[in-house]
Formats: structure tokens, C-alpha cells, sequence
């Protein structure tokens, strides 16, 4: 029988992991209260672009907090260190916290595409622009729910294998990656995470919005580094 050396100390590095998410959280609670500021009490022109970034930082926060949960229970130890209660509680909170991530991720981009269409949206060419890039991302979303809520019946054989119960083969959700025109399927292979089939529509969706201010300012009578300096300010999405 082989031996197995264990890691020489028992790291956490959850502390790193709560602080980014922290960080990250933070800014943007901040950035949106300016923004809303401005809108209601400044611009007077608060729409929907803006409650749906509301809604995308509220999904986000419930994102901090089950990603401190997971932290809480051993994420970020190495899992010989852990109970396997503690790896199961884990796995649950990292599993669930899924489901408000893509919520999050996709109502964020909903709400750049309805700021691009109040922005340019009178030309009928740039609506058709907009549309398919804004179902895209909602039918990626739709498509990464589906794998967290259904791969295992019941839910919770995901994150605790001694209950009853069946998961999907592993090849539907790389199917799924392949319809929606995944280019990273070998190293989506290494993965299981549910969250990945949506990646391609998701990456596809930032490049586009990022893009797509560049491509409406072109025509614009102003100064090219005016158009430059508007598109890239406004293209930090692909960042």
C-alpha cells in the first residue's frame, strides 16, 4: 500500500478568497450608489439599465455571502485537513452560490445592453445589434441554471454521495457547451462545475459589449480620439 505525504501544515487560504470577493463587492456598492445618485438626482433619467445593475449587485452580495460560507466550512484548506461533513457543507454552499453568480453575471449584461440601446437604440440597425447579443446571454444563463438545479436528482447528491440518487452522464453538459459554440471544450473536460457550460455565450457576450461602442461612435462626427477615449472608457467591460 502506497503512503501519501501529507501537506506539511494546514493552510488557509480562505482569508485571501473572502478578501477579493470582498474587495470586489465593496466597489461596486459603491460605484452603484454613485450611479444611482447621479440618475435620480442629478440626470433625472434613471431606467431600467439601472435597476437591473441594482438587482445584479443584490445577487452579488448573496454571492459574497455563501462564497464566506463555503470559506467557513474549508475552502481554501486542503481537504485531508477536513471532516467530511465540512467537505459536504462546503461543496453545498460553493454549489448553490452558483445560482445567484449567473443570475448576477447575466443581469449585469442585460444592463449594458439596455444602456447601449437607450444610448443608440433610435437606429433600427443597432437594435438588431443589441437583441441577439442580449438573448444570447439570457439563453446562456438559462442553460447553466438548468445543469446546477437538474444534473442530480435529488439536488443534494451533488455535495453529499451517500444519499440515493442518480447524476448526468458527464458528456450533456459538454454537449451543451458544443450548442452554444464552445472553442474550450478540451479544457472544459478537465472541469465538472456547473457554471462552465456558459462560459463561451458568456466570454462571446463581454468581447461583444465591449466592442460594440466602438463600432457605434465610428460614424460619429467628433474627433477620432474623442471616439477612442468614449469606446474605451466604455469597453472596460472586456477587462
Amino acid at each position: 500500500m502506497e503512503n501519501h505525504k501529507l501537506p506539511d501544515d494546514d493552510k488557509h487560504r480562505g482569508y485571501a478568497i473572502n478578501a477579493i470577493n470582498g474587495t470586489l463587492v465593496g466597489a461596486s456598492l459603491v460605484l452603484v450608489c454613485l450611479r444611482v445618485v447621479v440618475r435620480t438626482k442629478i440626470t433625472h433619467n434613471f431606467g431600467w439599465d439601472d435597476s437591473l445593475i441594482i438587482l445584479a449587485l443584490v445577487t452579488a452580495i448573496i454571492v459574497f455571502g455563501m462564497a464566506a460560507e463555503s470559506v467557513h466550512q474549508g475552502i481554501g484548506r486542503h481537504v485531508v485537513y477536513l471532516h467530511p461533513q465540512q467537505v459536504a457543507e462546503a461543496v453545498k454552499w460553493n454549489r448553490v452560490g452558483l445560482l445567484p453568480l449567473v443570475l448576477s453575471q447575466m443581469l449585469t449584461k442585460l444592463s449594458i445592453c439596455v444602456f447601449l440601446y437607450r444610448i443608440f437604440g433610435l437606429k433600427k440597425k443597432w437594435k438588431w445589434a443589441i437583441y441577439p447579443i442580449a438573448l444570447l446571454n439570457v439563453a446562456g444563463a438559462v442553460a447553466a441554471l438548468v445543469v446546477v438545479l437538474a444534473e442530480c436528482s435529488p439536488v443534494t447528491k451533488f455535495w453529499n454521495q451517500t444519499i440515493q440518487g442518480s447524476c448526468w452522464p458527464r458528456y450533456i453538459g459538454l454537449r451543451i457547451v458544443i450548442f452554444q459554440g464552445g472553442k474550450v471544450l478540451e479544457l472544459l473536460k478537465k472541469y465538472t462545475e456547473p457554471d462552465l457550460p456558459h462560459l463561451a455565450s458568456s466570454a462571446f457576450c463581454d468581447f461583444a459589449l465591449a466592442f460594440l461602442p466602438v463600432v457605434f461612435l465610428w460614424n460619429m462626427h467628433i474627433k477620432k480620439s474623442l471616439k477612442f477615449g468614449i469606446g474605451g472608457l466604455m469597453g472596460l467591460g472586456v477587462l
